[in-house]
């Protein structure tokens, strides 16, 4: 996935979620608690992409062989903006 940054500064965050049917609670089975929201929360990261950044620096690339890879499931993106008036596209 590219971020493209037209005005300002941007982050990339992601994590995945899987629909668990015999989830022991609520919290377990909500997508929106899953979302990233910050470093901390957030599985994979790439950070402080403007439109200078080379393309390289722009891309969040998940291999099928890191450890939170998953094929039956889901992958949140959010994409945190440093300025309001930051222009990107995904």
């Amino acid at each position: 996935m590219t971020l493209n940054v037209k005005n300002g500064q941007a982050d990339i965050y992601m994590n995945t979620y899987a629909e668990n049917e015999n989830a022991k609670n609520a919290e377990q089975q909500n997508i929106i608690a899953k979302l990233p929201k910050s470093k901390r929360d957030t599985l994979w990261i790439v950070e402080n992409i403007d439109s200078k950044s080379p393309a390289s620096k722009k891309e969040l690339l998940v291999l099928n062989n890191e450890r939170n890879y998953c094929t039956q499931c889901f992958y949140l993106i959010g994409v945190v903006t440093h300025d309001l008036k930051t222009d990107y596209s995904l």
